[in-house]
């Protein structure tokens, strides 16, 4: 039986084949093709490529309640007044809710930020998951985390990265890191736990609501267009992976209130 670390590290190995075979746009819609070939080929040998959170967890208490005081000290940061709070208030599902995070001394845009939680949920099979699973939405956001662990040009299908003459600003993402050409445009795929309650989408916030999200990544990633009806049960599905911090379900808290 094959599990989904084992599909993507042969995934991966084809990728980099036909990154030295193909450029730009072209390679960029093998390497999801490739993904996705791999993914729908071993449904029916491995297990469901999302994976449901484990009930139960071991927690050490005296851990926890020092790893709680720490995410709320602003002495360790270096001007002493923010936070890992700052940019992921446990109160607004684990997120500042910006289009981009701003760096220290309001210095430098930073990317949107990701939420930090990762709760369970119930896993069932409703006709939003086997859209998201058959149309090939499983390719990147697969697993525990639904997405999360590995990294994916931005734009398969069409050009998502502004250009440098662009007023947006210009990320190109591992590219900045890399230097390498094959970079530009490349990012880490998000997870989609608890997406439905951390609006503004992708790495630069450019998309308001899940439902644009949702249209975006149909077009760009997989050459589809989703009709109304596909796209609100897409949407459905993955507003059931919103889960609870103490209790209470994770929401979007409304901007100015306390």
């Amino acid at each position: 039986m094959l599990d989904w670390k084992d599909v993507h590290m042969r995934g991966l190995r084809l990728l980099r084949t036909v990154q030295i075979w193909c450029g730009g746009a072209t390679a960029a819609a093998f390497r999801l093709l490739a993904l996705a070939a791999l993914s729908q080929g071993a449904i029916s040998q491995a297990r469901e490529p999302i994976e449901p959170l484990p009930l139960t967890v071991p927690v050490d208490a005296a851990r926890a309640e020092l790893g709680e005081q720490l995410f709320r000290d602003v002495r360790l940061s270096h001007g002493k007044d923010r936070s890992c709070e700052t940019c992921h208030p446990l109160n607004n599902s684990g997120m500042d809710g910006k289009p981009r995070a701003s760096a220290y001394n309001n210095g430098r845009i930073l990317r949107n930020t990701p939420t930090i939680f990762n709760v369970g949920f119930d896993l069932f099979f409703t006709y939003g998951y086997q859209l998201f699973k058959s149309y090939g939405c499983v390719a990147c956001h697969q697993g525990i985390n639904v997405g999360g662990n590995l990294f994916q040009t931005f734009g398969v299908f069409s050009d998502m990265v502004p250009k440098p003459s662009s007023p947006t600003y210009p990320d190109l993402g591992r590219f900045v890191l890399t230097n390498d050409d094959r970079d530009k445009g490349v990012f880490r795929v998000p997870s989609l736990r608890n997406v439905a309650v951390t609006s503004p989408y992708f790495h630069d916030g450019r998309a308001a609501s899940l439902e644009t999200a949702v249209d975006t990544m149909s077009r760009a990633q997989l050459g589809r267009v989703l009709n109304s009806k596909e796209n609100h049960l897409i949407v459905q599905f993955l507003g059931s992976l919103t889960g609870e911090f103490r209790g209470q379900p994770l929401q979007i808290k409304v901007q100015g209130a306390r």
